[in-house]
């Protein structure tokens, strides 16, 4: 490849191994990944650009290794699991350097087929927030939506 004389470098190579270590460890999102790959080259003072980083992200997600939409997917129904609305998920995942429109489209995913006021009923029901003054509060407090809350509080035994 004659026209990216940085992926013959030493430390593109090194960085490029690196990368495939830590994602064997554990799943990263491609920001994620992009901002542990730059402190490595700013410890190991390295000679690289952001442009070789970028490279070697498309690289192994051409490989099949870094999926973004399946882990954004996972970390959405572990967050609803948890109680956690989608306004605080969505900023979590920004947080962790999620693509906005994958957070958006996965989300709206949610959202449609009922799973956002389905979660927030099962954890209103746990945390017993029906006979809680404040509930419906809390429940915005864990970023869950004025829609979704009312949505369960109108399916549920309390009336505040």
């Amino acid at each position: 490849m004659p026209s990216q004389p940085n992926q013959n470098s030493e430390d593109f190579k090194y960085l490029l191994s690196y990368a495939y270590k830590i994602l064997g460890l554990k799943p990263y999102l491609s920001g994620s990944l992009a901002l542990k790959l730059q402190r490595q080259v700013l410890k190991l003072k390295l000679s690289l650009v952001k442009d070789d980083i970028n490279k070697i992200i498309a690289e192994i997600k051409s490989k099949g290794y870094l999926d973004d939409s399946y882990l954004v997917c996972k970390y959405i129904q572990r967050n609803l699991e948890k109680g956690w609305g989608p306004r605080i998920i969505r900023l979590k995942l920004k947080n962790l350097g999620a693509d906005p429109q994958e957070i958006d489209l996965q989300l709206s995913e949610y959202e449609n087929n009922g799973a956002i006021v389905e979660y927030a009923n099962i954890y209103s029901t746990k945390k017993n927030l029906y006979s809680q003054p404040g509930g419906y509060a809390k429940l915005l407090n864990r970023g869950f939506l004025p829609h979704h809350t009312k949505l369960v509080f109108d399916a549920g035994d309390m009336s505040e």
